[in-house]
């Protein structure tokens, strides 16, 4: 079992300016286009590493620039313990996604009929 508890936000602060990564529905549809495949997770690290980290500044941060996104990445120490914070934060973005106690969401009922 992961000693890594499932946040919803990573906050810290860099050049004197605060920070809140999570995701939302949005950000997992943007890195999705971007080629994030969450099935696949661990087959490519450093890539996912990426994909996760740039997605997380979305919902708070889309203006940040790639640049200080990859220079604040750099900088952070135990990248192992980040990638599985980031890996459990998007995959309880996809849970809440299908959880059918969303709020207003998820409030149609459906069926298929063949």
């Amino acid at each position: 079992m992961s000693d890594i508890k499932t946040a919803n936000c990573i906050n810290f602060d860099y050049n004197g300016k605060h920070y809140c990564l999570e995701y939302s529905r949005e950000a997992v549809k943007r890195m999705e286009a971007a080629g994030f495949k969450p099935g696949e997770s661990g087959t490519t690290p450093l890539i996912e590493l990426d994909m996760l980290w740039a997605g997380a500044f979305y919902k708070n941060h889309r203006k940040e620039s790639s640049r200080v996104i990859e220079q604040i990445l750099d900088k952070m120490k135990d990248k192992a313990k980040l990638l599985e914070a980031l890996r459990n934060m998007v995959a309880e973005t996809y849970n809440s996604l299908m959880d059918e106690d969303e709020g207003d969401e998820g409030n149609v009922e459906w069926t298929a009929t063949i």
